[in-house]
């Protein structure tokens, strides 16, 4: 079955039970946000193959925040392009905090253990945490950066 076909069966198959969810339907407020959950782990999973732990997480987050903001939607607009557009938020949200976290560490496997090791200076300025201070000093005489 085309992707196409396969995308309009889900919508046609999500929008009656959303409908229903948003005029208080609990029933259809479950069964709708199961199937797009299992919708989103597999959006999820092709993004994120480097990262599977993050795969139910954000797609928690995702159903979190389409029910904090399931007043917003507007019944002219596909359920599933309302969800995507807000599960790829969210997946820029995490690429951003990775993005941010990662930047900041290096693997120990990555790192030459050459650079590690401490090269004597023989005896000049720099050879100690004092000599850190050493173009401060020249300047004023006293460590004062």
């Amino acid at each position: 079955m085309p992707d196409d076909a396969r995308q309009d069966d889900f919508e046609s198959d999500l929008k009656p039970l959303w409908l229903g969810a948003q005029s208080g339907d609990e029933a259809a407020y479950r069964v709708s946000l199961a199937r797009i959950a299992a919708r989103l782990r597999g959006y999820l999973r092709r993004r994120l193959q480097g990262l599977p732990d993050e795969v139910e997480d954000l797609v928690q987050e995702t159903l979190l925040a389409l029910h904090l903001q399931r007043g917003t939607y507007d019944p002219s607009v596909p359920v599933s392009a309302w969800v995507l557009a807000i599960a790829r938020h969210k997946l820029v949200d995490l690429w951003r905090r990775r993005g941010r976290r990662d930047d900041l560490h290096d693997a120990l496997d990555d790192v030459d253990e050459s650079a590690l090791v401490a090269q004597p200076t023989g005896g000049k300025p720099g050879g100690t945490w004092a000599g850190c201070f050493w173009p401060c000093r020249r300047r004023s005489g006293r460590p004062s950066c």
